[in-house]
């Protein structure tokens, strides 16, 4: 005597490892996973090299009327400037004169001594046997890299300059280039961009350190803000 039915008979089967994490699905996500890391080790440090290498300009050295210390860290720049003068590639350097720090009308009003950024480049460049006469000086205070372009193109213009090299950091070559350039757009004054070999070539393995990771971010955002200011 037939039990009653309790209507499993027709239940279709389910087929195994067609389940969102069965078998084959397993396989194929981790097969995936496997080719994103391969992809990823492949080119992880290569990508981040062009990011760093890209932001890195530099021109061929050449015969120039004038060398420009460009702002930011004096003492790369000036090792550089001293070489380009000592090896007769410049007979002049520009030395800019920075914007007073915060609190420096104070410490005057005090009758404190306080040496400007220039005075010490200036110390530095005779140590490193370039006398006073081929230094360049403007009482112009520079705020940035953009009133630093303006001057420059102003001294050049009256001395008739043809080739003016710009010494600056290697990271910051791309930025600097873009606003020298858009400065002499309307001269035929040549620019060069010249990295000094004394800063840290920070663009080869810049994802290594906090420090690097800091400079060519912040160098990003920089050159961002400045393509947006040249554009309008």
């Amino acid at each position: 005597m037939e039990g009653p039915d309790t209507g499993q008979k027709n239940q279709p089967i389910e087929p195994e490892g067609r389940s969102l994490f069965g078998g084959s699905k397993l396989k194929w996500i981790l097969f995936l996973i496997f080719v994103l890391y391969a992809l990823i080790a492949r080119y992880y440090e290569p990508l981040l090299q062009k990011m760093g290498s890209y932001l890195a300009v530099s021109d061929e050295p050449r015969q120039v009327d004038l060398a420009v210390i460009s702002l930011g860290n004096p003492l790369d720049r000036t090792l550089t400037a001293a070489d380009w003068y000592n090896e007769k590639r410049t007979k002049t350097i520009f030395v800019g004169r920075t914007a007073p720090p915060d609190g420096a009308e104070e410490f005057l009003a005090r009758r404190l001594p306080l040496r400007e950024e220039r005075d010490r480049i200036l110390r530095w460049l005779e140590a490193l046997q370039v006398p006073s006469s081929a230094c360049l000086l403007d009482d112009t205070y520079l705020e940035d890299v953009t009133a630093e372009s303006i001057t420059v193109k102003r001294i050049a213009t009256e001395n008739r300059h043809r080739r003016i090299a710009v010494i600056t950091a290697p990271l910051e070559g791309r930025r600097i280039a873009s606003i020298y350039r858009d400065a002499f757009k309307d001269t035929t004054i040549d620019i060069l961009i010249i990295p000094s070999s004394y800063s840290s070539k920070g663009e080869e393995a810049w994802w290594r350190s906090s420090a690097g990771r800091e400079a060519v971010l912040t160098e990003y955002v920089r050159l961002a803000l400045t393509a947006v200011s040249s554009s309008r």
